[in-house]
This record gives C-alpha cells, sequence and structure tokens, in this order.
C-alpha cells in the first residue's frame, strides 16, 4: 500500500522525529536527491503480496516442487518464497505451508492450478498461498536491476510499462537493518562507485519511492505505480541506490537491465508508433472517401 501526503502511524512519526534531528546536519541535507513525487511505501507487510486461498492445495509431482524448507511460522514460508525472487533461479509463484509438521514447499506453479480439496480429519492441514507479486500488472517493456551491498543485503526492483500509462513498481530488500525507511534513487548521471558518491552525485539522483523493512530486515512494496518512464534506452546501465532515510547511507546499489528478450523491448518501446501510424493511416483514408462522397 502506498500513502501520498501525511502518515499518522507512531512509526511514520518516530521516523520523521529521526529526520528532524538529522535535519541540522547540512551535510545531510546537501546529499538529499531530488524528489519525483509524492509516494511513500507506507509500511507494507509480506502478506500483501500473497493471497490465501482456504482449502486449496495443489497436487504435486516430484518435479513441481523446486524447494523445501523447514519453519514453523507462516511469514517465514512467505520469506522464502519471495526471496527466490532475489536469486535469479526460480520464480515461487505459490507454495503450501503445513505448520504441524514444520514443512514449507514453493513451487514455480501458477495459482490457478491449484484444486479445491475437502479438508479430512487425517489429512494434514495444509495453508496454500498465491504469490501476485510474481505476477506482471501489464504486459510492457520490463527492466530490473539486481541490488547488492558490500556489507550485506540484497535486493530488487522491478518495472514494467506500456505506452500511455506509467509504469509499476516491485521492490524487495533482505537483510537490512530493521523497522528502517528507504529510499529509492535513480541516478541518471554516471555513477562510478555507489558506496563512495559525492555530494552532487546523491543531489542529482531522482528519488523513486520510499519503502519500510520489517523486523526481521525484509522490505517489500507490492506492485505500485509510480511517475517514471523506463520504454526508453537512456535508462538502460543506470545506477539504483537504496539510501536509509535518517542516516543518508547507501547500503544497497545496482544497474537496471532489460528483463527478457531485446525484441520484446523493442517491440514495447515501438508500440505507440505504429498505433499512431495506423490511426494516420485510417483518418486519411476517412478523409478521401469524404472528399469523394462530397464531389458527388
Amino acid at each position: 500500500m502506498c500513502e501520498i501526503g501525511e502518515n499518522n502511524d507512531p512509526k511514520r512519526q518516530r521516523t520523521d522525529e529521526a529526520q528532524r534531528i538529522f535535519g541540522d546536519n547540512n551535510r545531510i541535507n546537501a546529499t538529499k536527491p531530488t524528489k519525483m513525487n509524492s509516494v511513500i511505501g507506507d509500511y507494507a507487510d509480506i502478506n500483501s503480496c500473497f493471497v490465501y486461498k482456504k482449502d486449496y492445495r495443489l497436487e504435486l509431482s516430484t518435479n513441481d516442487i523446486e524447494s523445501t524448507e523447514s519453519v514453523e511460522f507462516k511469514d517465514d514460508c512467505l520469506r522464502s518464497c519471495l526471496r527466490s525472487l532475489l536469486s535469479g533461479g526460480f520464480t515461487c509463484r505459490s507454495l503450501m505451508h503445513m505448520p504441524k509438521d514444520e514443512d514449507c514447499v514453493l513451487t514455480a506453479l501458477d495459482g490457478e492450478k491449484a484444486v479445491r480439496t475437502e479438508q479430512k480429519s487425517s489429512q494434514i492441514p495444509v495453508n496454500f498461498y498465491e504469490n501476485l507479486c510474481a505476477k506482471l500488472p501489464v504486459q510492457g517493456g520490463i527492466v530490473e536491476g539486481q541490488l547488492r551491498g558490500f556489507r550485506g543485503g540484497d535486493g530488487m526492483i522491478k518495472l514494467t510499462q506500456i505506452r500511455g500509462s506509467k509504469p509499476s513498481t516491485l521492490i524487495i530488500l533482505d537483510g537490512v537493518h530493521e523497522k528502517k525507511d528507504f529510499d529509492i534513487t535513480y541516478h541518471d548521471d554516471e555513477i562510478k562507485d555507489c558506496f563512495k558518491m559525492t555530494m552532487d552525485e546523491k543531489h542529482n539522483g531522482k528519488k523513486l519511492i520510499t519503502v519500510d523493512s520489517d523486523g526481521v530486515g525484509m522490505a517489500v512494496q507490492p506492485w505500485t505505480e509510480i511517475e517514471f518512464d523506463i520504454l526508453n534506452d537512456s535508462v538502460l546501465n543506470k545506477t539504483i541506490t537504496v539510501t536509509e532515510t535518517s542516516t543518508g547511507e547507501v547500503i544497497l546499489c545496482g544497474k537496471l537491465k532489460v528483463k527478457g528478450s531485446r525484441e520484446e523491448w523493442e517491440r514495447a518501446k515501438n508500440s505507440t508508433g505504429k498505433a499512431c501510424k495506423f490511426c494516420l493511416i485510417i483518418i486519411c483514408i476517412l478523409v478521401s472517401v469524404s472528399k469523394q462522397i462530397h464531389d458527388l
């Protein structure tokens, strides 16, 4: 979930107080990036990426199971699913959590493949979840940045867009400081070392969104529309930084790359141009027909 403007949440008030304390520090003020929009990631926990389907389960073969983990709590199972999106391996689209067995089964199968079953007393209770964050909100051009830090932690930012609409972004951070705010910033200028940026380099960045971490150091921003444009080759290989809001320290960074084939990217970029040409042809035909009728 996102919120525009003031937030009355106690966590946000604590953050605001920290920002007021640090506000007198000229060094941090001088390195604040340019703000592109007012979208702030009001604390969205990991559950915002998942939908629970009661009495549903997957009938799995051995090949369908991508990973199994021994976890007691449901949230730990959900986090494992989200971490698959960071690893660059398989994409966890659904999972089954068996709390009595402390078992977590991750799969790449779509939630639509789940079947409704009548729970029998002899069966092990199964909680089935579909990962909505694994689904693209639109089938457009996609860029992605794998975010890494020299002190540990990792993350990813994915953006997708079709011509004529705003892009949507998905952000997942893991292994960051607990219960903190983080600014996600785009840098149009060439950055040689994102962990040793100059004040000018930080100031010239464009903040895309702010996200919050939970009590175990994971931050999740589900698919959210932002004010930005990715359907341009100029965004490729540009730097994305993750900065802890209260300190101004860059903890993660990475570069934007095309996700998928180059042909799909080119189609997404040029889709409007083809549509416009088609519209112009239709208009010309209609004008020509109208003129011929008028001459009669």
